[in-house]
């Protein structure tokens, strides 16, 4: 039985304290949809970075995962931050454009511009697509990383071919 209630949301503190939140925007699309589109994050946490820095962090994140709801281009938003610290996320979308609309969102600017300097040395930002939906995941196709390093003010792209 399955009952149309989205989001549907999890967010919890791992045995080792550190948070984790999975929201599915639409159950169904997200289990029958072919070429989902796939933004992942990855950031690497600074030495320096305190607790209350990384608690900083995780009320925008929280924040721009509600402010996508009602859209019916976002199928999943999921993100863990790891027992050493660095920060991991995943959105699934039905199409590449849809990433514009988070872009879009200022929470997303002022987390990705201020916060994201403030709390990581670098990130990498994958843009991939999964032809075969969720269920195919060992068929991803990346379409390009983009590569950030705060501390040297060192930017990059790579488009996959």
């Amino acid at each position: 039985l399955y009952v149309q209630t989205p989001p549907s949301s999890v967010s919890f503190l791992t045995n080792d304290n550190r948070k984790c939140r999975v929201i599915i925007y639409d159950f169904k699309k997200l289990l029958k949809l072919k070429n989902i589109f796939a933004v992942v994050f990855y950031g690497y946490k600074r030495n320096e970075i305190s607790q209350d820095d990384s608690s900083e962090f995780f009320t925008p994140d929280w924040e721009i995962a509600m402010s996508m709801t009602g859209s019916k281009n976002i199928l999943c938003y999921a993100s863990q931050e790891f027992a050493d610290g660095n920060w991991f996320n995943i959105v699934l979308f039905t199409k590449e454009a849809a990433k514009m609309d988070v872009l879009a969102k200022e929470k997303h600017n002022y987390a990705s511009r201020v916060l994201a300097p403030k709390r990581f040395s670098w990130v990498r930002l994958h843009n991939a697509l999964l032809p075969k939906g969720i269920s195919g995941n060992s068929n991803i196709k990346f379409r390009k990383t983009n590569y950030y390093n705060f501390d040297s003010m060192w930017f990059a792209e790579r488009i996959y071919e």
